[in-house]
């Protein structure tokens, strides 16, 4: 295992700032996504940690070490490509082999090894076949059986499962968690995909045009966004603008917004009158018998419906503003107009408009 820790670590093309001043720990054992669309400077902050970039300014140190000049090969480092990146002439044993030969083991610690590595990817049947034999799945155990095969301390993935189709996808993240656990590696894993990010992390860094947005575990991120962007960016989002016109009690708050007035409860005061608020589509009341009683009730005009299985997706229109709802299990208007209402608690205050 090994600890990571940037400071200040800049990188920057021509005049265009890809990386931005980051600073974080990262903590021995810990799986860290970095999470964001493309160009926030996810995969070039993923580059500088593995010594494939050399930073502009600031530090990159592992287990205290300064590698920030050091080169990828002489770091604690391995990657799993997004492209698999497998020698197409050579047998998976010889892939997974490929580091251990270059470090000269010999060859009875090598079998040893890849050994322990194919049963515990499931290779052993495959070990005699060429990549070009293997399904994309099985490519992917490869690619993450050689990057084990060194034992690294630190392990780097760059959207290793965006070549996957979705059910294959989401059974390969939880065997890529599992061996990690298991293996106690420090894990750092570049996305945009959210579901991947929520569902394997320890812990989220949201970056946005360079920086860090914010922090935390996938249900701090989740259930108490810092920013637009961050509420946005995760999961669905209702997002509002509000302007504090009363406090009713020391976490209560009525907020002025385009769909009418709303009570906010939050353990975080507005540190402004005007602010942005949010609410997500899965916290609003649509049944008819808990509506009447419900904070915040509301009327929309519903402009269409879709069928998710689990639950259903409301479009509706609020005082001309597109809101989105959901409801569990299949949902069928009974009439244009639909009858809602927010929690109060639900609703969660972001960042101060400027």
């Amino acid at each position: 295992m090994a600890n990571i820790v940037l400071s200040d670590v800049t990188k920057t093309f021509g005049k265009f700032t890809a990386v931005d001043k980051v600073s974080a720990e990262i903590k021995d054992g810990e799986f860290v996504t970095l999470l964001g669309p493309s160009g926030c400077g996810k995969t070039t902050l993923l580059n500088l940690i593995s010594g494939f970039l050399m930073p502009d300014g600031g530090r990159i140190a592992i287990d205290d070490k300064d590698v920030s000049a050091v080169l990828p090969e002489k770091r604690d480092t391995a990657m799993c490509f997004q492209s698999y990146a497998l020698f197409p002439h050579l047998s998976v044993y010889e892939n997974l082999a490929f580091g251990l030969k270059q470090l000269k083991w010999d060859r009875t610690r090598i079998a040893k090894r890849i050994d322990e590595l194919s049963a515990q990817l499931d290779l052993t049947a495959n070990l005699k076949k060429l990549p070009n034999q293997l399904s994309g799945g099985q490519q992917q155990r490869v690619a993450l059986g050689r990057a084990l095969a060194i034992r690294p301390g630190v392990i780097l993935f760059d959207e290793p499962l965006s070549n996957l189709d979705a059910k294959l996808r989401e059974s390969v993240r939880f065997e890529i968690r599992k061996i990690q656990t298991e293996a106690k590696l420090t894990a750092i894993y570049v996305t945009h995909d959210q579901t991947e990010a929520l569902s394997m992390s320890d812990r989220i860094f949201v970056m946005n045009a360079g920086h860090v947005e914010q922090s935390g575990s996938p249900l701090d991120i989740y259930n108490a966004p810092a920013t637009r962007f961050v509420a946005d960016f995760i999961g669905a989002a209702n997002i509002l603008e509000g302007e504090v016109t009363a406090q009713i009690d020391s976490q209560t708050w009525t907020f002025k917004t385009e769909v009418g007035d709303l009570q906010v409860v939050s353990q975080i005061e507005p540190a402004a009158k005007n602010h942005y608020l949010c609410w997500r589509p899965e916290d609003a009341i649509v049944s008819a018998d808990e509506v009447p009683k419900a904070e915040n009730a509301l009327v929309g005009s519903v402009s269409e419906t879709a069928f998710q299985g689990a639950f259903t997706d409301i479009f509706v229109s609020v005082n001309g503003l597109p809101q989105r709802l959901q409801s569990q299990g299949a949902f069928i208007p009974s009439s244009n107009d639909i009858n809602f209402g927010i929690p109060a608690e639900k609703i969660r205050i972001l960042e101060a408009r400027k």
